[in-house]
């Protein structure tokens, strides 16, 4: 009679080495997350105050563009003179961002053709005006308006954004 050795192989440890699997790939994923969500938060506070200085400073413009829209002479008296206002800025507050916008006439002949041009720079309010480091948008506007009499008010037929630029 001859015997046979015969070894069966049992289950038992299988488990153990799935749920070892489990575990490190859940620690794996967890630890990813936790990395990412950290960054995140700790970058979040930063980036909302720059946007919260941008979304201030495009509304400041807007509003100064609009202001100087309404004015009986818009390019001659945007920043100054008889109707405009006299210190050449304006002040806004948005977003808990207190808001200069400075303002320039950039009146251009071309031809017999008037270019009613005004220039608006936006920084945040410190007592000083807008210069190439403090701004934060500058935007070049031109108000088209139609030929009128001389000494009556003009009116703005149309708006015309040449240029916006946004400093980082």
């Amino acid at each position: 009679m001859s015997t046979k050795n015969t070894f069966r192989r049992s289950d038992e440890g299988a488990a153990l080495l799935l749920v070892l699997g489990f575990v490190v790939f859940m620690s794996a994923v967890t630890g990813g997350l936790v990395g990412y969500l950290s960054t995140t938060i700790k970058h979040r506070v930063p980036l909302d105050a720059i946007r919260a200085r941008e979304y201030a400073a495009d509304g400041a413009i807007e509003d100064a563009i609009a202001r100087v829209r309404s004015l009986p002479h818009p390019a001659e008296d945007a920043c100054g003179g008889a109707a405009g206002n006299v210190s050449g800025h304006y002040l806004l507050t948005l977003n808990t961002k207190s808001i200069r916008v400075n303002c320039k006439n950039a009146l251009q002949l071309i031809g017999s053709l008037k270019q009613k041009n005004v220039v608006f720079t936006a920084c945040e309010e410190t007592g000083v005006d807008c210069n190439a480091t403090t701004a934060i948008i500058r935007a070049q506007v031109n108000y088209e308006t139609p030929v009128v009499p001389a000494g009556s008010p003009d009116f703005v037929n149309r708006t015309y954004i040449q240029s916006w630029s946004v400093n980082r």
